[in-house]
């Protein structure tokens, strides 16, 4: 019997690309955002998608509704060297593997609100639930069959938001 790799059983893959049903499930948030940044700012906002091919639901949802710009790391532009000359939010479905690293940029280097989509078991991480003392936090649980949830860390989020 030959040996068996850890690594080659664990490898890790974080280019899943997220169900529509996932993606719909952010419209009405998304909306109510747009109508209140609109009062605020007088203009509609730009969401980012900053691991987003042109062919990621996300990209191809968000852009019939919304004024929207990708990146992706197959365009060489990693989102933790590069962001967008204008952006107002980011909206994403950040990598697994790299998940904390995401949600340290969003909150203390780019500072813009934000939406992340991750799996529910990220509840489980002390280093997560730490982020809620620097930021608003308000938790939406999707499709419990798929098992997501929606993390909005925006600097304003400390209201309940309705969807």
């Amino acid at each position: 019997m030959g040996k068996r790799s850890f690594k080659k059983a664990f490898k890790v893959q974080d280019e899943y690309y997220t169900p529509s049903i996932l993606v719909n499930m952010l419209i009405p948030y998304l909306e109510k955002w747009e109508r209140d940044f609109i009062e605020k700012e007088g203009h509609r906002p730009l969401i980012w998608l900053p691991f987003d091919t042109e062919d990621s639901q996300y990209y191809k949802i968000l852009k019939e509704r919304f004024q929207v710009v990708r990146s992706h790391l197959n365009d060489g532009k990693d989102f933790f060297n590069y962001q967008p000359a204008q952006f107002d939010i980011i909206v994403s479905n950040p990598p697994f593997s790299r998940k904390l690293d995401v949600m340290e940029r969003c909150c203390f280097e780019l500072k813009r609100p934000f939406v992340l989509l991750m799996n529910i078991m990220c509840l489980n991480y002390q280093e997560i639930g730490n982020f809620f003392q620097f930021v608003g936090a308000v938790l939406q649980l999707g499709d419990l069959r798929v098992g997501q949830i929606v993390l909005d860390l925006a600097a304003d989020a400390g209201a309940v938001h309705d969807t």
